[in-house]
């Protein structure tokens, strides 16, 4: 496949996409809750049940039931989550071509740093941020609901910062808040893990099972 020259930063969205495991489940099941639970809570705001504060109060008395949501735990289990096999060869792969890359989640604020502190990078942005009591336990947290408009922003400061135009970025991604990155660049790569959706093929530039086939793409 022919190489794109043009292209002169990569964009990665991180759970599902660069891991094997979502961030927000493994907090759940960490803290005492449950995937179905995050879940559900996220499924009764996005019908209109709930308003945004009252899924927010729902999450952190949550991750607040069983005294465990403290800072200490919440690092330990995203340190604990897997990058997928073939992703820190693909980031330094595009490092070795003198590529930016840069991740964008919709996750929080500590795992957005330790994602990259293992991957070895300085660009990120994540759409949430913890906040602490005295003890280190949970205080509360903040969360950007329209994640996708939020990570429009967010490419839009990382252009900005690096002098680019969001047509010099490839983003790759498997979840629909990366579908606007995707109409935006014209340069999306759906990447088909257990958790895709489907709908950012209508976009993609480009599909691929593995992360490890893009290194045929740029």
């Amino acid at each position: 496949m022919k190489q794109e020259s043009s292209i002169k930063a990569v964009i990665f969205d991180i759970d599902g996409t660069l891991t094997t495991k979502n961030s927000w489940f493994e907090i759940a099941i960490a803290v005492g809750g449950t995937p179905e639970e995050d879940k559900e809570i996220l499924r009764m705001y996005r019908s209109g049940i709930i308003l945004s504060e009252e899924a927010d109060t729902r999450l952190l008395a949550m991750w607040k039931r069983q005294g465990l949501a403290t800072k200490e735990n919440f690092r330990k289990i995203f340190e604990s989550i897997p990058l997928r096999q073939d992703a820190a060869d693909l980031v330094n792969y595009l490092k070795s071509k003198n590529i930016i890359v840069c991740l964008i989640t919709g996750s929080m604020d500590m795992y957005a740093e330790i994602i990259a502190a293992k991957l070895g990078l300085i660009n990120f942005y994540h759409n949430a941020n913890l906040f602490w009591d005295e003890n280190n336990h949970i205080k509360s947290f903040n969360y950007i609901v329209n994640q996708g408009e939020k990570k429009l922003e967010q490419l839009h400061d990382f252009c900005k910062k690096n002098n680019l135009k969001p047509k010099e970025c490839v983003v790759i991604g498997d979840s629909e808040n990366d579908y606007g990155l995707f109409k935006l660049t014209q340069k999306g790569i759906a990447v088909r893990t257990e958790y895709e959706d489907r709908v950012l093929e209508q976009l993609a530039w480009q599909v691929v099972d593995h992360l490890a086939e893009i290194k045929k793409i740029i």
